[in-house]
């Protein structure tokens, strides 16, 4: 009997979920859009999760699943589930959160329907640990309006993500374009992806039709589904961030730069040449109303380059007179000086570090001196 191709793949990255798995499968499996596969990647969970994984595979042949010998992290993981699927249309779903009952076929009646769209996401509901449905600024987050590409972008560079992984369905072609997530991405590898995907000018859609429930509990990897704060998410959420900030800079295109950021600081005179020049200027803008020193990083590594250059300070000057002076405002306002002094944190204990110095050259000297004898 011929293997009948499934025409959605549900993709799911499991960890330590042992409570939610079970709810997140059921809720696909009750789909009312059955033709599907399911792919669970277990990323190493050190509870019961991956045993409750192959309790429904022995009970439906959809589900394919694997276990990784050791932890991962999510891009990864998420990335090998997406070698593997058959069909054209990627579903995402997070391992504590579910699906309303019809989510998988009005998402693909969509995306057949407005071959344009590359993606289409949900608006959400959220459940706490009990699955009880409660309010929570997430909502806020999630469930806004919904602009152009162009309106998309501009609020991901000054602002960030607002769009719900779990609630999203792909085309597995336009995934595949833009090389998909980066391995070294453990908090934002979602807002990494949408990023690259617009600005290969891919199209995206916001149903307003609530068809997700995110879960909001204490061990939420995301920043927003999370109850407390939490140091190593805002870590590697920075470093993520500012990785993130760097994909504007593929940007060549001066029409499609003023369409991204129409309230820049430089309106006139604009050059194609100093394109990565005019989105470090809009970092520096943005950190100056904000004081978030991820732009602040971006906008010094952006700007010191142009300045390296002497072609294009030379063009900076020319056009927007924009001087070494101009340079100097923004390498005098890192934000880390004003820690560190407030802080008194101790950089170097320089005479130590000398004394050490000296003496490492003096071992070298002596060692030198008997090779030669």
């Amino acid at each position: 009997m011929e293997e009948v191709k499934p025409i959605v793949s549900v993709i799911i990255s499991s960890y330590n979920h042992e409570k939610y798995i079970s709810y997140t499968i059921e809720s696909i499996l009750k789909q009312s859009f059955q033709y599907f596969e399911l792919i669970i990647i277990d990323d190493f969970s050190q509870d019961r999760t991956y045993e409750i994984i192959k309790k429904f595979a022995k009970q439906d042949s959809r589900i394919i699943h694997f276990r990784n010998k050791e932890n991962l992290g999510p891009s990864i993981n998420l990335n090998k589930a997406i070698n593997i699927v058959k069909s054209n249309y990627i579903a995402l779903i997070a391992s504590d959160d579910t699906m309303k009952e019809n989510r998988l076929e009005v998402q693909f009646n969509f995306l057949e329907k407005n071959q344009k769209y590359s993606a289409v996401f949900s608006h959400v509901n959220i459940i706490d640990e009990n699955n009880n449905q409660i309010n929570h600024n997430a909502e806020s987050v999630f469930n806004g309006s919904f602009g152009s590409r162009e309106e998309i972008l501009n609020h991901f560079f000054y602002r960030g993500n607002f769009l719900n992984a779990p609630s999203a369905m792909l085309r597995k072609q336009d995934v595949l374009q833009v090389k998909y997530h980066k391995n070294s991405s453990f908090q934002l590898q979602d807002f990494d992806l949408w990023v690259k995907m617009l600005l290969a000018k891919k199209e995206f859609f916001c149903l307003e039709e609530k068809l997700t429930f995110y879960r909001i509990s204490n061990n939420n990897l995301s920043s927003i589904g999370s109850k407390k704060p939490n140091l190593n998410c805002l870590s590697r959420s920075l470093i993520d961030n500012q990785q993130i900030l760097e994909n504007f800079l593929i940007i060549d295109d001066l029409e499609e730069f003023k369409k991204i950021f129409p309230d820049c600081v430089y309106k006139k005179n604009l050059q194609k040449d100093l394109i990565k020049f005019y989105i470090g200027i809009e970092a520096y803008k943005n950190f100056k109303l904000n004081n978030n020193i991820i732009y602040y990083n971006f906008a010094y590594n952006v700007v010191s380059r142009i300045i390296d250059n002497d072609f294009l300070r030379k063009l900076a000057k020319e056009k927007h007179n924009f001087s070494i002076k101009d340079f100097l405002e923004i390498a005098n306002s890192n934000p880390l000086a004003k820690i560190i002094l407030n802080q008194n944190i101790k950089i170097i204990n320089k005479k130590s570090f000398f004394q050490r110095l000296q003496n490492s050259i003096k071992k070298r000297i002596t060692k030198i001196k008997k090779c030669i004898k």
